[in-house]
């Protein structure tokens, strides 16, 4: 009937966007116990892996190119970082020292750039190399005059537009451990108030 049609596809419409922001934010060992649990509250449900097989394409093409083994696992997780970046406007990568994270936003950034014809812009930043303030900008007490840091530099330098930044996609990226110094900055303007 058209009622059960229509219970069935609002099911794996809501199942899909569970998956799709959820997933991303597990760890390996999470996934399988959230995929159980959605099949427990959703009988007879099938949970279908991230369909954008141009994506895909483009990211094994790359892969291909860069000399990159692009394991499954791998290439699901880039999807998966496409998926919430469309959704969130900042996304922690974490994992240890050599588990693929700065070539996967590399290549995930590269295929974007073919996938919609919008140019990738990255500014890598080590936010252990330089103080808070270096980092994030700090205000006079005195004079009471702002100075940026690097980050609000950035940040000025792409909302100003002077070379077409507007026509770019641009990652800021912060490529070293997580420190309680800068994270707390981090999460206060990736926050809904976006203030830092």
């Amino acid at each position: 009937t058209v009622d059960e049609k229509y219970r069935i596809y609002e099911r794996d419409v809501l199942l899909r966007s569970i998956c799709e922001t959820m997933t991303p934010k597990l760890v390996a060992d999470d996934v399988p116990l959230l995929q159980s649990l959605l099949l427990d509250v959703f009988p007879g449900a099938e949970l279908l892996p991230i369909q954008l097989d141009k994506l895909k394409e483009l990211i094994l093409s790359i892969c291909n190119r860069k000399f990159l083994v692009p394991r499954a696992d791998w290439v699901e997780k880039l999807l998966q970082l496409f998926q919430i970046q469309n959704i969130n406007h900042g996304v922690m990568m974490v994992g240890p020292s050599g588990s693929g994270k700065t070539a996967a936003w590399r290549v995930l950034l590269e295929a974007m750039e073919e996938y919609d014809n919008v140019k990738g812009e990255s500014y890598v930043l080590d936010p252990k190399a330089i103080t808070k303030d270096q980092l994030f900008g700090w205000l006079d007490p005195t004079t009471r005059e702002w100075t940026d840091g690097l980050f609000t530099h950035t940040i000025r330098k792409i909302i100003d537009n002077v070379r077409g930044e507007s026509t770019r996609r641009h990652w800021i990226i912060f490529d070293g451990d997580v420190d309680p110094e800068w994270v707390e900055n981090l999460n206060a303007l990736l926050d809904d108030n976006k203030l830092l």
